[in-house]
């Protein structure tokens, strides 16, 4: 019994050695996703800016240009090839959106198995040692029975 104790008392310290571990890990991760979310804003907000910017000088260059049909065609070459770009890039934010969204999900999902394992783990923990309790409660018996029946 004083054995099942000790090993008890080891398996609740290196559980807490693996808690505070998990504990650094996750606020590890916790800052680069912190991280990576306000690049991802900032860089948002930069695009919008730019595309702003540009709108205004394909402005400023059409009312330029109001005379040169071939600077127009060139002009709109160039503002279709702009949109190209830019529907590119909202679709990667999406895609990037969506990969934060899928990765806290699964991160959560990940969080509540590690959890249920280790519940698990000291379910096995105290069967075995029920059933170790048990069997030495048998071969007691046994002994208790073989020696009543050699003295009968």
């Amino acid at each position: 019994m004083k054995e099942l104790e000790n090993k008890r008392g080891e398996f609740g310290e290196v559980e807490k050695a693996n808690i505070k571990a998990q504990k650094q890990y996750f606020e590890q991760i916790r800052k680069r996703f912190d991280y990576a979310d306000t690049a991802q804003w900032i860089a948002e907000d930069k695009n919008q800016t730019d595309l702003i910017f540009i709108t205004e000088k394909f402005s400023e260059w059409y009312a330029k240009a109001t005379d040169k049909p071939e600077m127009l065609k060139l002009l709109n070459q160039m503002l279709e090839a702009l949109f190209r770009v830019q529907s590119y890039i909202n679709h990667i934010e999406t895609v990037s959106k969506h990969s934060v969204a899928l990765y806290n999900t699964e991160s959560k999902a990940n969080e509540k198995l590690l959890s249920e394992k280790k519940l698990l783990e000291y379910e096995i923990i105290n069967l075995t040692a029920k059933h170790q309790k048990e069997l030495e409660s048998a071969k007691k018996e046994i002994e208790f029975i073989t020696s009543n029946n050699g003295k009968s």
